[in-house]
């Protein structure tokens, strides 16, 4: 399936001198969202793990061979989100 859903998560507070992109990878629920840019304060991924409307996907993040399952947070798909706001504000025409 073409598109997913770009997913900013912040606030990670990874000790920049580990080196823990390299094997980093991001879950929601048993899928993998496909990391496409990562800091030490935010990682973005791109999601197609949505199957149903209004699912929720637990996250988790895997260094190396260790899994951490982050406790009540979730992303809740929908089938038609509504934008509020984007950047760049420029036309393309």
């Amino acid at each position: 399936a073409a598109g997913g859903t770009k997913i900013r998560i912040q606030n990670l507070a990874f000790d920049k001198h580990l080196d823990l992109f390299s094997t980093m990878k991001i879950f929601f629920g048993k899928q993998q969202c496909h990391i496409i840019e990562v800091n030490t304060n935010e990682i973005i991924c791109i999601n197609q793990a949505c199957k149903n409307d209004f699912e929720q996907l637990e996250l988790s993040i895997q260094v190396n061979n260790n899994i951490w399952q982050l406790e009540q947070t979730y992303f809740q798909c929908k089938s038609n989100p509504m934008v509020f706001d984007w950047y760049p504000k420029k036309s393309i025409l």
